[in-house]
């Protein structure tokens, strides 16, 4: 219930190190986003029409989770 995650950028880092990283990703993350035990939390999905309401969300900070455009 009080879970966190924390990211951080791999561009500073290595080329192994990025290679261990991202395959301990793909070995104890990538599963549970995989069956359903890890899902991204989506505010909204607008259409490519809808790009300039989309960036006013996001610039407004008025958006829990993400804001997908499709096409």
């Amino acid at each position: 219930k009080r879970g966190a995650l924390i990211a951080t950028s791999l561009r500073g880092r290595p080329v192994d190190q990025k290679a261990r990283v991202c395959a301990g990703v793909v070995r104890e993350v990538w599963p549970a986003v995989a069956d359903g035990r890890i899902r991204p939390i989506i505010d909204q999905v607008l259409t490519l029409d809808e790009v300039a309401k989309a960036h006013q969300v996001i610039t407004d900070s008025t958006h829990i989770g993400k804001v997908l455009l499709r096409t």
